[in-house]
């Protein structure tokens, strides 16, 4: 049996987390222009309005600096198992 690298599974895990965090932030600007399109409805449920709100406000791009910080990190190789 064959286990990866630290080293490899750390930069798998970056380029997943990277992954995730884009689609969060490609959703997030779909809520901002459904939160844009409603702001002057009063006929939509104040719940909605702040559940919009509260998620347009999210600071995704802050952890996308922080993941990209982790991506470029170059963790060390090891030895044994680890090479």
């Amino acid at each position: 049996m064959t286990r990866e690298s630290r080293h490899d599974r750390w930069h798998k895990a970056t380029q997943r987390a990277e992954d995730a965090i884009q689609e969060l932030i490609n959703l997030q600007l779909e809520y901002k222009g459904w939160f844009k399109s409603i702001a002057q409805d009063f006929n939509i449920a104040n719940t909605t309005h702040t559940k919009l709100e509260e998620v347009s406000m999210i600071h995704l791009n802050d952890a996308m600096l922080i993941i990209q910080e982790a991506m470029s990190a170059d963790p060390p190789q090891g030895w044994g198992r680890d090479k």
